[in-house]
This record gives C-alpha cells, sequence and structure tokens, in this order.
C-alpha cells in the first residue's frame, strides 16, 4: 500500500488516502460511492443534464484517455467528470449539460461519442461493467466484427424470437448491421486449418433448457483449397 502511495504522488496526485484499518478503509469505500450522487447533484443543478459511460480500457492506456480527455474539456467547454476502478481501466467519465440548450446538449453528445470511439481505438471497450442499454445500443455494433454480430444476434432471436423483449434497445443498430451483412446461410466463421484447407463452422441449434443455460451445436467441416 506504501508503495502504491508513494507511486501515485509521484505521478502528480493532487490526495491521496491509504489505510490498513477497516474501519478506515471502509469509509473511504463509502466516500467513493458518493460520487454518483455528487453527479446527480452537480446535473440538477446545471440543467439536469447527464451523460454516464463506463468505457473499459488496458490499464497502460489510461494515461491517453486522460490526455485526449483534457483537449476535448478545453475544445468544447463541455464539463466531464470521471471517477474509476482503475485497477482495472473500468472508467466511468460523465458528461453534463443543459437539457434546454440546443447547442451544448449537442456538444455534450458529440463528446460522449468522442469517448466512446477513444476507448476503441486505444483497445478497449464501450462497456466493462453496465452493459449497452439505450444509451449506447449504435455503439456495439461499431464495437463488434461481423462474425461476433452474427453471433449476437442468433442468441437474441433464440431467446426472442418474436422480437417483444425489449425492442429497439441494445439490439436496433446490430439488427441493421447484420442485415446489411446479407445471407450468411448459417456460417458463423471461417478460419484457416492446419493443413492449409479452409474450415467452415455452421451452427446448427441454439436452445435453451429450463434452468437458463444456453446450449449451442455446431458441425465444423475442413476441406482442401
Amino acid at each position: 500500500m506504501a508503495a502504491f502511495s508513494d507511486i501515485a504522488e509521484a505521478g502528480g496526485a493532487l490526495d491521496v488516502a491509504a489505510s490498513d484499518d477497516a474501519a478506515d478503509s471502509e469509509a473511504l469505500v463509502a466516500t467513493r460511492r458518493l460520487a454518483h450522487q455528487a453527479y446527480e447533484k452537480y446535473a440538477n443543478e446545471h440543467g439536469g443534464g447527464q451523460l454516464m459511460d463506463d468505457v473499459c480500457l488496458p490499464r497502460a492506456q489510461m494515461a491517453a484517455f486522460f490526455d485526449r480527455l483534457a483537449t476535448l474539456r478545453a475544445e468544447t467547454g463541455v464539463v466531464v467528470a470521471v471517477v474509476a476502478h482503475a485497477g482495472d481501466g473500468n472508467l466511468h467519465p460523465a458528461v453534463f449539460f443543459d437539457v434546454a440548450d440546443d447547442d451544448q446538449a449537442s456538444r455534450a453528445h458529440a463528446v460522449f461519442d468522442d469517448l466512446m470511439q477513444l476507448g476503441l481505438d486505444l483497445g478497449g471497450t464501450i462497456t466493462g461493467e453496465h452493459g449497452v442499454g439505450y444509451l449506447k445500443r449504435q455503439w456495439l455494433a461499431r464495437e463488434l466484427d461481423p462474425v461476433t454480430q452474427q453471433m449476437h444476434w442468433a442468441v437474441k432471436n433464440a431467446l426472442d424470437p418474436q422480437g417483444i423483449l425489449n425492442p429497439g434497445k441494445m439490439f436496433a443498430e446490430l439488427q441493421a448491421a447484420v442485415a446489411a451483412l446479407g445471407p450468411a446461410g448459417g456460417k458463423i466463421i471461417e478460419i484457416q486449418g492446419d493443413a492449409g484447407g479452409a474450415v467452415d463452422v455452421d451452427v446448427l441449434r441454439i436452445g435453451v433448457h429450463d434452468g437458463g443455460d444456453v446450449e449451442c451445436g455446431a458441425r465444423v467441416e475442413q476441406h482442401a483449397e
């Protein structure tokens, strides 16, 4: 703990708090958990708008993320606060704006999108903890490659063939992306085999058992080039 504190201070941390006492440690964690209440209070006092994210990065890329964030703040004038689970690269930037100010709202959404793209550019993901939902629905298809897009959509269709579970939310943009790929004939992926032949993996079934477990069956065929 002392070594961690020394590294943080050497890196320019404004305030470092460390404890090996159980009660003090719990108080520090409780303080961290108040951050989102502080976010809500600030938003309510500054126009009510807040876009919350949980972009997750390789830890080695966190400095690059915050450098770019500082530039975005300076260029746009948009207020962005960040709390994080820094040990696993999970960041929670919150973008604040006045909902009654169309220009400010537009700039805030643009900054939110820039942070999403920055997370992907740095080798991360658009969500490390809270999922996609509605706000980030257009970003799911951008993060996933075509193979993974089809896999997600196949599971969605197996569980919800009538499209009645939470329609228009996280899979809305993904559905359009998969449709744009054209007929896939059931084929999910093609890879190169050790012998130089192509290996086709065809999905045969996706079943849901009583306990909620999902079973995927597949047939693998190899043929010479």
